[in-house]
């Protein structure tokens, strides 16, 4: 399970490390394409912020089931 979460965490930290980068370097695959990539990155960040989420509901679910199991074996 930590290999697809690491995975899942590491590939669009991946895109936003390489588009900022490559900003910073000054390159330019394609002419104005800086705002196609900073879309990019931008998704990118919210794809982020939707899995931490979830992991964070899932934390949660998880957090009250063993409550609820410490309730019922008490």
């Amino acid at each position: 399970m930590w290999d697809y979460i690491s995975h899942d965490i590491r590939a669009p930290l991946t895109v936003v490390q390489g588009g900022i980068r490559a900003m910073m370097l000054g390159i330019e695959i394609e002419p104005g394409s800086k705002n196609k990539h900073l879309e990019t990155i931008y998704e990118k960040v919210l794809d982020m912020n939707k899995f931490i989420d979830e992991l964070f509901l899932l934390s949660r679910f998880e957090q009250a089931a063993a409550i609820e199991e410490t309730e019922l074996a008490g």
